[in-house]
């Protein structure tokens, strides 16, 4: 262990070679027993050192300094010709600024936090606990912190408001090689993952690829990923695009009865999806079949609901779909809009009770 701190663990591993690559975990709520592709940089050979975070801190702690001048003191790092740090999310938040005191060669982002600060990112708001238990964000300094010389390639989904708002602070400070992650919100990591393609990237930043490389494993990824294929057939159903929709619904669900590996929310949402493409297309008893599958692969969490609700609120059976409405809001993974749409179907039956 090359630093063990209360709130942060690195640990280095050297394979030989003057390549190294340093990485950082992404948020979790428990502490992770490996570094960020730790296990798959040792599968190649690449020798590396990894930043643990013991909880989801953001780097604001007194151990990121003395950790990285740990790092900067150890003979691995001395040896290095080239650096790669890499990370994602919240790790990628960490490798933005830490590249200059890292003197990092290549800085890989994944669906980055460029600021945290809550002045600093107003449009920010998917972790307000974390920065409310966090004291200050003194440490916080992205125009020190970021290199000015090293190649910058940065993953993001451009429809995504907050990831896009976050490339765009990194981008008014120097320029980066961009990779867009379309249709796959902050999940770009997952999506490369179920796409197969996540190992065959680490090697692509590894062989220092160009970032044209890197788009091409993006799109090759896209065809398996139960993420994105969700959000591009969502996309397609809003913009009235039934034929289209319904293509990639179909692969969505190939994939799904080939057994591709999906959590069980992703696959109900597919599912709840497919039902509103066969209700738009005139097949309400194909759609109920699907939003019933929803509901059994859902494991009564709010997804289990939300295609019911949704289905019988558009046939006109309101009782049945407030029924559906006020189990999707109190289920587990239930979200704000869920609770509006009670009150807006309630407010539907109200209005026909006074019209009859």
């Amino acid at each position: 262990m090359l630093f063990d701190g209360d709130e942060i663990r690195v640990r280095a591993t050297d394979h030989g070679g003057d390549l190294l690559v340093i990485t950082f975990t992404h948020r979790m709520s428990a502490e992770p027993t490996e570094g960020f592709a730790e296990v798959a940089l040792n599968r190649l050979n690449v020798s590396n050192i990894v930043f643990i975070s013991r909880r989801p801190h953001w780097w604001q702690v007194d151990d990121m300094a003395r950790a990285v001048a740990a790092v900067c003191a150890d003979p691995l790092f001395a040896r290095a010709g080239r650096r790669i740090l890499y990370g994602s999310s919240m790790g990628g938040h960490a490798a933005l600024h830490a590249s200059n005191a890292l003197g990092a060669d290549h800085i890989v982002l994944i669906s980055p936090q460029a600021r945290m600060k809550p002045e600093a990112a107003p449009f920010e708001g998917r972790w307000r606990e974390d920065v409310a238990a966090i004291p200050d964000f003194e440490r916080e300094d992205l125009d020190r912190g970021l290199s000015r010389t090293a190649r910058v390639t940065l993953f993001y989904d451009p429809a995504m408001p907050e990831d896009a708002a976050h490339a765009d602070l990194v981008r008014a400070i120097r320029p980066v090689d961009i990779v867009p992650t379309r249709f796959m919100g902050h999940l770009a990591l997952a999506c490369l993952r179920d796409g197969g393609r996540l190992g065959d990237l680490l090697r692509a930043i590894v062989a220092d690829e160009d970032a044209s490389v890197l788009r091409h494993l993006v799109r090759q990824a896209r065809g398996r990923s139960l993420v994105y294929l969700k959000a591009a057939a969502s996309a397609s159903l809003s913009r009235g695009r039934t034929t289209d929709a319904g293509r990639v619904i179909q692969r969505a669900l190939a994939l799904i009865d080939e057994g591709l590996p999906g959590h069980r929310q992703q696959v109900a949402k597919i599912l709840n999806l497919a039902g509103r493409w066969r209700l738009d297309v005139g097949d309400p008893e194909g759609a109920l079949g699907y939003h019933h599958q929803a509901r059994k692969r859902a494991m009564r969490t709010a997804e289990s609901y939300r295609g019911l609700r949704d289905f019988h609120a558009r046939q006109g059976d309101l009782d049945l779909a407030l029924a559906y409405a006020e189990k999707t809001a109190t289920a587990p993974r239930s979200k704000p809009l869920d609770a509006g749409r009670v009150k807006a179907i309630r407010s539907l039956i109200r209005r026909r009770a006074s019209a009859g």
